[in-house]
């Protein structure tokens, strides 16, 4: 009996994790083979720019957290205007993949996008789309 509650657990956990996952869009929007290899295609060229840039936020982060734990006041104001500057230019590669997706994307498709996009920010909240990277 308790090997089989065990057991169904970890069933029901595995089950779970892999009904939250985000859906492909092409299966959230409906869209037909050449456009959902038009859209994969759009995301592969901002995931390689965006995946730089957030490496390097992340690498200027850490310097600035180190500022911090040294009370560098000069590094701390340098690092925070650079970090900012970084969020900015990842936010504007976010909003430029989405804008070009919605090129591509008939009104009732857009309207499923825009879905999307709001399902996505609230099942991740800050840590997704809004976050400050």
């Amino acid at each position: 009996m308790r090997l089989f509650i065990i057991t169904l657990s970890f069933l029901l956990l595995f089950t779970t994790s892999n009904s939250i996952a985000d859906a492909p869009l092409d299966k959230k929007l409906g869209l037909d083979v050449e456009l959902a290899k038009k859209v994969k295609e759009i995301q592969k060229k901002y995931r390689l720019e965006f995946s730089s840039k957030r490496q390097q936020l992340h690498r200027e982060q850490r310097k600035l957290r180190r500022a911090k734990n040294d009370s560098d006041s000069e590094t701390i104001a340098n690092q925070a205007a650079l970090t900012a500057e970084l969020q900015a230019e990842l936010k504007q590669i976010r909003m430029s993949e989405n804008e070009e997706i919605r090129q591509k994307l008939n009104q009732e498709q857009r309207t499923k996008f825009e879905e999307a996009l709001k399902q996505r920010k609230a099942a991740y909240g800050s840590s997704r789309d809004e976050k400050e990277f």
